[in-house]
């Protein structure tokens, strides 16, 4: 999954960083949340898309980043494990 995410978003020239629209942002979130429930039962998406309709872009983007942030460590830390066995 991490790594079609890193695809959708990744820009093509490497030398501009990466920005992104409010819209791919809140898709991604909505797809997040979604996984998330099925997998493990956090907030089902149709809350999270309910607090998100009531956030400010500033909002949003903090949200964004800090779950890039915590899908990037746990895929670091599942990588590792599998590289240890």
């Amino acid at each position: 999954m991490i790594d079609k995410i890193i695809k959708y978003f990744s820009p093509k020239n490497d030398s501009k960083p990466i920005e992104y629209t409010y819209f791919q942002m809140v898709d991604y979130l909505k797809n997040h949340y979604r996984y998330e429930w099925i997998i493990i039962g956090q907030m089902d998406e149709e809350k999270m898309a309910r607090k998100l309709s009531n956030m400010s872009f500033d909002e949003v983007k903090t949200l964004f980043k800090h779950v890039l942030r915590i899908e990037d460590e746990c895929y670091s830390l599942n990588k590792t494990k599998r590289s240890s066995k």
